[in-house]
């Protein structure tokens, strides 16, 4: 019993002393109780599992120490704190761990495996078969968990993290507190009612091509250290009359590139989204009605999907279809020879999307994601001098790979629309690193088989503004079903 009491209060201490080596430092402890009674679950569960009071101890504080460890490491690269969702990535991390390997300091790689080994042998050697201390375990974990419940349904529901505040949340209640509130919120949130699709009120549609692209952004406001050239067809392009550019204010720094898809593709800006908005994807299912496919299937017979990686990343591969999308071009088109660097370069892209539109005798509605200038970036890459100029290399055949968009729907003899954008910015440790401006350019041109094109309206400042403006472009009257 009194090893039990000393293990309780080595857990409950400890986690109490991590949550304040979090980022963003915790100014406020609002919440301890909340706190307490989380960590005694997850004690409770490992004791009734493993029957070992000090194994249950130590693999608790070492689990939460970890869970710290790697919200402080993407708050540091992204400019934001662990949140639920991103238990979602954990199958991309085995497929792709290079995409997060390199936000890990040295010392922590060397030390993962042997830490996950010597854990799993630890556990496994010290179980007990004596029943009294699994039994001791579940009901820790059982009381514990009756007080996470009655708090909840009698006061947290009503009163704790109503909105989505991520930052502020993490630092005002600490790490375990967040991640709990958000997902039962998350849980709760409703789904969208499902759209109908949209019929065209004029009597044929653009060429439309819709182009997100991965780490695209101006060097003139992510590197101004460096005297970087500007961008040239960007820079073209956005002194070119009749020409929409701008700034996207997307929610995302360094990775996330499904928010700023999710915000194009379905039209729901983070406001609408709630507690979905960290990960929409996981939800998407529940709002493939209101796809821009399935939406404008009046106006396009073809609406193809390209995206040269693993469509596998967010689900793609299952949900695009439902979103209404009658062809997906995948990686499979792409040849190994086609790479500039580890993935599939942006002027490959564009000769094919560019042959395409040459091709096409009929208007289609074709979005495509890129992926050449995905990190982690480093100098032997591209034989630069360092990962920011491999960047900005990449940013340059993404420039080039517009200009080719751009010369192939000036010349296709079709009305045509080109809507251009980056995906966020990229993360560079210690050069380009988070803070409050993350916007990335967007272009958006319009292309006319007489003279001149007719002029374009609307406003866009969030990736959702995109969505009703291709809506607005097309023209439509809603279909009620009558």
């Amino acid at each position: 019993m009194v090893a039990l009491f000393f293990s309780l209060v080595i857990v409950i201490v400890s986690s109490i002393f991590l949550e304040f080596w979090i980022q963003p430092k915790l100014f406020l402890r609002k919440i301890t109780g909340l706190h307490t009674a989380l960590i005694l679950v997850v004690y409770g569960l490992v004791l009734a599992a493993l029957g070992n009071i000090w194994v249950a101890c130590w693999t608790t504080v070492l689990v939460f120490f970890i869970l710290v460890t790697v919200s402080n490491l993407k708050f540091r690269v992204l400019g934001e704190p662990l949140v639920f969702t991103d238990i979602a990535v954990a199958g991309s991390f085995l497929r792709y761990p290079r995409f997060y390997l390199a936000a890990i300091p040295l010392l922590l790689k060397i030390l993962i495996l042997p830490v996950v080994i010597g854990t799993g042998w630890w556990m496994a050697y010290l179980f007990s078969m004596d029943w009294s201390p699994h039994l001791a375990g579940f009901l820790i974990a059982s009381v514990s968990g009756g007080w996470l419940w009655a708090g909840w349904c009698f006061y947290y529901q009503r009163y704790l993290m109503l909105e989505p505040n991520l930052t502020g949340d993490v630092r005002s209640y600490g790490l375990l507190p967040t991640l709990f509130s958000y997902f039962l919120r998350w849980r709760r949130t409703s789904a969208p009612k499902k759209t109908l699709p949209l019929i065209p009120a004029q009597c044929s549609a653009p060429f439309l091509v819709i182009v997100q692209c991965e780490s695209f952004a101006d060097p003139a406001c992510i590197a101004a250290q460096r005297d970087f050239p500007p961008l040239p067809t960007l820079a073209r392009l956005r002194n070119l009359q009749g020409v929409m550019h701008g700034s996207l204010n997307v929610s995302g720094f360094g990775a996330y590139t499904m928010r700023t898809e999710f915000g194009v593709l379905f039209g729901q800006s983070e406001a609408t989204l709630g507690f979905r908005r960290y990960d929409p994807f996981l939800t998407a299912k529940d709002s493939t009605s209101c796809a821009l496919p399935n939406m404008l299937s009046a106006s396009y017979d073809s609406r193809v999907f390209v995206h040269p990686h693993d469509l596998r990343f967010y689900g793609r591969e299952r949900l695009l279809p439902e979103m209404g999308f009658t062809e997906v071009i995948g990686p499979e088109a792409f040849k190994k020879g086609d790479h500039v660097g580890p993935y599939v370069g942006d002027e490959v892209l564009g000769k094919l999307l560019s042959a395409r539109i040459r091709s096409a005798s009929r208007p289609e509605l074709i979005y495509t994601v890129t992926m050449e200038n995905h990190g982690p970036w480093n100098g032997a890459r591209m034989n630069t001098a360092d990962a920011l100029d491999t960047w900005y290399q990449h940013a340059m055949n993404s420039d080039r790979m517009l200009n080719e968009l751009d010369e192939a729907l000036c010349n296709c003899g079709q009305d045509a629309c080109l809507v251009f954008f980056g995906d966020h910015r990229p993360s560079i440790p210690e050069v380009v690193n988070p803070g409050a401006e993350r916007g990335t350019p967007y272009i958006v041109r319009r292309y006319s088989s007489k003279d001149v094109p007719p002029p374009l309206t609307g406003y866009i400042d969030e990736p959702s503004d995109i969505y009703q403006f291709v809506l607005d472009l097309i023209g439509y009257a809603r279909d009620n079903g009558d």
